[in-house]
């Protein structure tokens, strides 16, 4: 690690362990130590604790986001103490983040002037050191870091324990073989301390391929030869454990008559072979490991079977003879009856009546075998046959006769062909045929052959007959039979048969059967049936398709027939009932015909014979060549129809055309590779035999470019390029990409060094090969970075106002990997980063910049950023406003400032007006006024908000009850229906009559205007005047004293009359007894012709006084109740 990187992660730390939030506002700080925490892998989980002091206003509750997705409400006033439980158990175990984790903590109390605050918590990893060695004896080895963190504030120290050390993070070393390993060990220090490891790091060799062996056998005569034997399972276990340095093995084993077994493989440390066939076999193990592959370890095994003797199987004799071993086996041991005998020397054996017993044992590696003969020297027994009798007659084709002798063993035979039958263990003999048969029995052969004979007489007659066809109409029909002297018969007609001359006349029979009987002096008889068919012959046969290469069967299925005449087109070829025929290709013309006597039937068919396929050959354009190969190939001879061919052109693609098309042959691999063309063909009745030709495609110049280690660089670097081509002839070409000249060589490892650029530069490194079948390339990039950094960033905007949101861009050149940036106190990280926190007005901000580059060390910038001041002013609003009414505004600000006017109510924006008037168009709401002040020069906002309370105007709106008509002595009531209204004022012809909002007063005689005027709590008011809207009149009602019901059409009924009564709705009359004695509803007055007259249930009633009851109804609807005495005279 450098200086310069040093002294950066040392400001970093300072800034984070001295962090003080916004002096003015809330601090948040660690109970302990700094923000930065150094953990190891049992910190899984951590409690941090921080202390809480307010800034001037003291907040009684807060959250604090601990960015773990906890946010805690805490309702207590500070200062206080407050922790948390961080879970760092993912972090630590897998080295998250580079080892490096931030948390960004935030607090937010209830004040109201953004009292909020936060800041960083950072952990770091305290190093882990791990490490992976390879290495291999006098080969650079590359120690794989795999410590966690990895961050570049990690510096390593490698001690390889031969007195040499390291700084890189993953160095190149060569160990030295004087030693078979070597501690190594490897310190990785950061801010949080050092921590050593230390491994045994074997140095390994090229490996030496031994191995052992067990499941042999010792050969007793060369105790260094090892046996296999197949007769205990000929399986081999060997172990190559024992290889020196080893990881991995391969095996081979020839010849290939084994097998491995129980799982293992080719590739097992320890395989098992199961050989399945006796011999010499040569294994072969070869060792890897990482450092390289073995030299082969040869081994030879025989494979043993057990041995097989062969022995001479020696015949029975009946005489005295020297017994000689034919073909004596080396090695063998013979006895004779338990003795041993040399197999060279005759051995005289003499007549005797045990057996003699002659055996071989052959010993091995693997065992012995034995193989006996066991034969007789004895004087032959006489045999006597004891079946059949002597002598013996028998009738042709009767019951088979059962052989029997006295002695077992022997054969039987017999002469004239006779036929002699083994079945189940017995001997028969079959009479088949007339004749005298001699049949013999023999035990023995040679001169030890003993025989009996007997004679038996077959005597029969096998009559043969002739099956006719006749037509129908003809009269007889004459048998045929063989000997002659025999009898027909029939049970099929009755008086048709004398003789042999069978009468057709008169039957209606079809077919008949009759049987021909004749018999020997001796008593046999043997009988034989022809068929007569009487009809019309009618041919039919049926035949398939086939191929002209084999016979094909005719199915003759004709009726009537006794003769046949086969032509194949219209050539005769066959008089046999089914023929089989070989027929030529093509469509071919078959007829039969049928013949019965002298009739006659004729049926042809027609079909297709099918040829088998004509073999071919095919030629091709060339046979070998460069990839990619395009080959043509041309067919001998044409097509044939109905014949299927197949192409297999060895690159996974097929045809079936007679004559294919072009097919190209690509070799992506590095050596020449075969294709196998193959053609063939079919039809049903046959193939062509598949010929075969090889296209060998040679591949073209592979190129492959290899890179030692990384491919991104700091200058100034030196990279090894490897030539890993394959299939090139000659000189290679290297282009390095940095304008220096191509060099040509033969160097499979090529060294160039790249120096510093002024930025960032990508090479193209390209290595072209060539061969006779063309030129390749491969190629890389090698990325390497400057080695200084000029930093530079961009702001989106500044001057700003206080809260604005500002954009900081990176601009360093070159590209930086990492920047850093510290604003106003806080800490941030990336290559562009946003704030917001620019809470004061007419302050000047630093922001610090530092960009660190890819090869290390670091580089700052510093700009300022200015907030302007924060606008001020304020408006009045009227304390009373009406809907639709304009309200006026008054701007009491400073008029050099611009102003943006928000009326609450969705209409437009105005910014024209300094003090403006507004109408609202809707009732009874209170709106949020906003005036926005735009600030000059720096275009700063503030904003002043006053509410306004928009009262609803009232609507004037009345009834008179009534109808507006109504009695002078009533009250006259007046209902109000006006809409947001509380206050209300009634006027009567201009005079106010009373303040009540629904009034019920009382008004003399005449015609009156209603005027009402309300508010809406005194202003908003409204009016409605009505003319003529009310009449007062007198309402009376008059009732006669007296009337008199005697139809002189005056006073002849009871009514009532008055000014203004429009109707009657009930009256009641009674009696002075109180009895109803009238009594209607809804009765007009002022008539003559309606009320009572003075009767009741259709009786007169007498003069008398009476009372009545009523309900009236006056002109507005007022309803008075009337009851008094009246007099009927008569």
């Amino acid at each position: 690690m450098n200086v310069l990187t040093r002294r950066a992660i040392w400001v970093t730390s300072l800034f984070f362990l001295a962090i003080t939030l916004h002096a003015q506002n809330v601090t948040v700080s660690a109970c302990s130590g700094g923000l930065e925490r150094c953990i190891t892998e049992a910190d899984s989980l951590y409690e941090m604790c921080f202390e809480i002091k307010p800034g001037p206003c003291a907040f009684t509750s807060f959250e604090f986001d601990w960015d773990d997705g906890t946010v805690e409400k805490i309702n207590k006033p500070g200062p206080l103490l407050i922790k948390h439980v961080y879970d760092l158990r993912t972090f630590t175990k897998r080295c998250e983040a580079g080892g490096i984790k931030r948390f960004r903590f935030g607090i937010t109390t209830n004040c109201p002037n953004n009292d909020n605050n936060g800041g960083y918590l950072i952990f770091k990893i305290k190093p882990r050191p791990q490490f992976l060695a390879d290495v291999c004896e006098g080969r650079p080895a590359t120690l794989q870091n795999n410590t966690c963190p990895s961050t570049t504030d990690v510096t390593w120290l490698w001690d390889f324990g031969d007195g040499s050390t390291a700084t890189v993070a993953s160095p190149s070393k060569t160990f030295s073989a004087t030693a078979t390993s070597y501690n190594v060990k490897l310190t990785a220090t950061n801010s949080c301390g050092s921590v050593t490891t230390e491994q045994r790091v074997p140095v390994k060799k090229i490996p030496g391929a031994k191995y052992q062996f067990s499941g042999y056998s010792v050969n007793p005569v060369n105790v260094t030869d090892t046996v296999v034997c197949l007769s205990n399972g000929g399986t081999l276990t060997m172990d190559a454990t024992i290889s020196l340095d080893a990881t991995s093995y391969s095996w081979q084993v020839s010849p290939s008559t084994y097998r491995f077994i129980n799982g293992t493989s080719a590739t097992s440390p320890k395989p098992q072979i199961q050989f399945s066939r006796s011999g010499t076999y040569i294994v072969t193990l070869t060792a890897r490991n990482t450092c390289g592959t073995s030299q082969p370890m040869v081994c030879t095994h025989k494979v043993v079977d057990l041995p097989s003797p062969q022995l001479t199987s020696q015949p029975d004799t009946c005489q005295a003879f020297n017994y000689v071993v034919k073909a004596p086996i080396a090695g063998a041991v013979y006895t004779l009856n338990g003795s041993v005998f040399s197999p060279n020397l005759p051995q005289p054996l003499a007549v005797s009546s045990a057996p003699y017993i002659v055996a071989v044992t052959l010993n091995n590696t693997c065992g012995n075998q034995t193989v006996r003969d066991t034969f007789l020297v004895a004087p032959a027994a006489p045999v006597r046959i004891t079946s059949p009798a002597r002598p013996t007659i028998l009738c042709v084709n009767g019951s088979p006769l059962l052989l029997t002798a006295d002695g077992a063993g022997g054969t039987w035979s017999g002469t004239n062909n006779a036929e002699i039958n083994r079945q189940g263990g017995r001997d028969f003999f079959n009479p088949r045929a007339p004749g005298r048969f001699k049949l013999m029995y023999q035990r023995g052969t040679g001169a030890c052959a003993v025989m009996d004979t007997v004679t038996v007489e077959v005597q029969g007659i096998q009559p043969t007959v002739q099956s006719v066809n006749v037509c129908s109409g003809q009269a007889t029909v004459t048998l045929e039979g063989s000997p002659a002297g025999g009898q027909w018969t029939t049970t099929d007609c009755v008086n048709c048969l004398a003789g042999n001359i069978l009468t057709l006349t008169g039957l209606r029979a079809t077919q008949l059967r009759v049987n021909y009987t004749v018999a020997t002096s001796g008593g046999c008889s043997a009988s034989a049936t022809a068929t007569v068919l009487i009809g019309q012959p009618n041919a039919s046969f049926s035949v398939s398709s086939g191929c002209s290469s084999t016979a094909i069967k005719m199915v003759n299925t004709s009726i009537g027939s006794t003769s046949f005449q086969w032509l194949v087109n219209n050539n005769p070829v066959s008089t046999d009932r089914e023929p089989s025929l070989q027929l030529p290709a093509g469509l071919v013309r078959i007829t039969l015909i049928s013949s019965a006597g002298s009739c006659s039937s004729t049926v042809t068919q027609e079909v297709t014979i099918t040829a088998p396929p004509v073999n071919g050959s095919f030629t091709t354009s060339v046979s070998s060549g460069c990839s990619p190969l395009s080959v043509s190939f041309s067919m001998s001879g044409n097509a044939q129809p109905g014949v299927t061919y197949n192409w297999d052109f060895g690159n996974s693609i097929t045809s079936t055309a007679f004559q294919p098309g072009q097919q190209t042959y690509v070799n992506q691999g590095r050596q020449p590779q075969s294709f196998t063309v193959t053609f063939g063909g079919s039809n049903a009745c046959g193939s062509i035999p598949k010929t075969t030709q090889i296209i060998t495609v040679l591949p073209r110049a592979r190129a492959e470019l290899g890179v030692d280690s990384t491919i991104v660089r700091c200058p100034p670097t030196t990279i090894t390029f490897t030539n890993r081509s394959s299939g090139y002839t000659g000189n290679v070409t290297w282009d390095f990409g940095d304008n220096s000249p191509p060099v040509s060589s033969t160097a499979a490892v090529m060294r160039h060094t790249y120096l510093s650029p002024p930025t960032k530069q990508v090479y193209t490194v390209r290595l072209t090969v060539a061969s006779d079948c063309g030129p390749d390339s491969d190629s890389t990039q090698i990325t390497v970075f400057p080695s200084e950094i000029t930093p530079g960033f961009t702001i989106s905007k500044n001057p700003i106002c206080p809260g604005d949101k500002v954009t900081f861009t990176d601009a360093s050149t070159p590209v930086a990997s990492l920047v850093k940036w510290e604003i106003d106190g806080h800490l941030l990280e990336g290559k562009t980063v946003s704030y917001d926190q620019f809470n004061r007005s007419e302050t000047s901000y630093k922001i610090k910049m530092t960009a660190y580059p890819e090869c290390g060390g670091f580089a700052s910038r510093e700009q300022f950023i200015t907030t302007g001041p924060i606008p001020t002013g304020d408006f009045k609003v009227p304390v009373l406003n009406c809907v639709s009414q304009p309200v006026a505004l008054t701007n009491t600000s400073d008029t050099r400032l611009r102003f943006q006017w928000n009326f609450g109510d969705g209409t437009s924006i105005d910014s024209t007006f300094y003090s403006p008037m507004h109408t609202y168009t809707t009732n009874g709401q209170t709106y949020l006024i906003k005036m926005t002040i735009v600030g000059f020069p720096i275009a700063c906002t503030n904003v002043v908000t006053h509410p306004i309370e928009i009262r609803v105007g009232s609507q004037s709106a009345f009834s008179v009850a009534n109808n507006g008509v109504v009695c002078s002595d009533t009250l006259v009531w007046l209902q109000d229906q006006s809409q947001h209204a509380s206050e209300w004022k009634w006027y009567a012809n201009d005079k106010l009559i009373s303040t009540s909002q629904n009034p019920q007063i009382k008004l003399t005689q005449g015609h009156y205007d209603i005027k009402l005027w309300t508010s809406n709590n005194g202003t908003c008011a409204d009016s409605l005047i009505k003319q003529n809207a009310l009449l007062v009149d007198t309402c009376t009602v008059y009732v006669a004293n007296v009337f008199t019901p005697n139809a002189d059409n005056v006073s002849d009924r009871f009514n009532m009359y008055g000014h203004n009564l429009i109707k009657i709705h009930e009256m009641h009359i009674y009696d002075r007894w109180g009895v109803l004695v009238y009594e209607a509803a809804n009765l007009q007055p002022n008539l003559q012709t309606e009320g009572w007259d003075g009767s009741y249930n259709g009786q007169r009633l007498p003069a008398d006084n009476y009372v009545y009851e009523a309900q009236v109804e006056f002109i507005g609807g007022s309803i008075r109740h009337q009851r008094g005495i009246f007099t009927l005279l008569r």
